[in-house]
């Protein structure tokens, strides 16, 4: 969706989790070696294999909260950032 919003082909390569878990565990290991950042680690494969599904009932209930497509989302988002209307504390 990121890739689509900012109009970029992608390339997608599937790889069982399982997988990419146990080669995490070298890279971290690799990367102590040779005194460098892992690009990935257990723990980061954990948050991105980890279900991010949220019940917003009571926020639509409470808030009059409207759901948004992750597609706009991310067009207004950017769009945000591109324009520079913000300051940062």
């Amino acid at each position: 969706n990121i890739a689509k919003a900012l109009n970029v082909k992608v390339k997608i390569i599937h790889i069982p989790i399982i997988l990419a878990k146990l080669g995490s565990y070298f890279l971290e290991l690799f990367s102590k070696i040779t005194k460098t950042i892992p690009i990935f680690t257990p723990y980061r494969i954990d948050s991105m294999t980890t279900n991010r599904d949220f019940n917003v009932t009571k926020a639509k209930k409470e808030l009059n909260f409207k759901e948004t497509n992750l597609l706009t989302t991310l067009k207004e988002t950017m769009d945000f950032y591109k324009k520079g209307d913000f300051k940062i504390k």
